[in-house]
């Protein structure tokens, strides 16, 4: 393990998984506790090792040094809850995090009040707890747009917009959660696909503001409307750029095989969906901020 010309680093990560009882060895601990090394599996079977040698306090140090690893922290916070023989700190910690952002960190909260029974008795259906725990203990989850938006997009007021009095036909809203979580799902794997979805959320966006605002449509297609510009005085953002998306969708996605030009499509690249996606940001707080609906 001290090795610094091995290929394959996962080796050394297979040792510490099933060889964790291997004596403590500063000098290991301190070669792979950064995050330089790219194999993070070592890391993250590191705190097996350091707890059979009862190197704990070394926990805390480790994860802070791997930029607040997700799985890091799992495997610590279960140890964790092992090592603790008080009971109040066991419902504080179980607390903290069904309150956690990161689903899989409440979800393990949850879990860890399942091997402490009188913990799990006294859980109640708290509006402090994420979202898929609270749904588990029979609340209701969250709207996926509402929590995206808030959590995801640093809009502050999204139901301004996005609430079931304005979205009031349940047909439409779910077409338009699909069209989002769609967009969600491919936006940092599939540009192409994810700009697809993101313009039909647009669109159904942009019927329903003119439907609320009294705006009269042009046409039946959305890109002669948008190149009318008939919501550009109230949401020049929204104009402007959703524009933009609806020739990005036309030109460089699945929706047609042929450019404007007649030729073979070049698909959207990351890049440049990412530019887009800053756009998409800035026209949904946009909306959002407007208030006569």
């Amino acid at each position: 393990m001290n090795d610094d010309d091995i290929l394959f680093h996962h080796l050394n990560a297979l040792i510490l998984k099933y060889f964790p009882e291997l004596p403590f060895n500063e000098k290991v601990f301190e070669k792979y506790i950064t995050n330089k090394n790219r194999d993070w599996l070592v890391r993250y079977y590191m705190v097996d090792w350091l707890y059979k040698n009862e190197k704990t306090e070394l926990f805390e140090l480790l994860f802070i040094r791997n930029n607040e690893n997700p799985f890091i922290l799992r495997k610590i916070n279960d140890y964790k809850f092992i090592l603790s023989k008080d009971d109040t700190f066991k419902t504080l910690f179980t607390e903290k995090l069904l309150r956690a952002d990161y689903d899989l960190t409440a979800l393990q909260g949850l879990y860890l009040s399942f091997r402490n029974l009188n913990l799990f008795f006294r859980l109640k259906d708290n509006s402090n707890y994420n979202s898929y725990v609270r749904a588990i203990l029979g609340g209701k989850i969250d709207d996926f747009i509402l929590k995206t938006l808030k959590k995801e997009y640093g809009i502050s007021n999204p139901d301004t917009f996005f609430n079931r009095n304005i979205w009031d036909k349940d047909d439409e809203y779910s077409e338009l959660v699909e069209a989002f979580y769609a967009y969600e799902s491919f936006r940092k794997t599939q540009p192409s696909i994810a700009v697809l979805n993101l313009n039909n959320f647009n669109n159904l966006c942009f019927n329903k503001i003119c439907s609320r605002l009294n705006i009269k449509q042009n046409s039946k297609e959305y890109g002669v409307n948008l190149d009318a510009n008939i919501i550009q005085d109230i949401f020049p953002k929204a104009n402007r750029y959703w524009a933009e998306i609806n020739t990005k969708r036309n030109q460089k996605s699945e929706a047609h095989p042929y450019d404007k030009y007649g030729k073979i499509r070049i698909k959207i690249t990351q890049n440049e969906l990412n530019e887009l996606h800053k756009k998409e940001i800035e026209t949904l707080d946009e909306i959002c901020k407007y208030r006569n609906y």
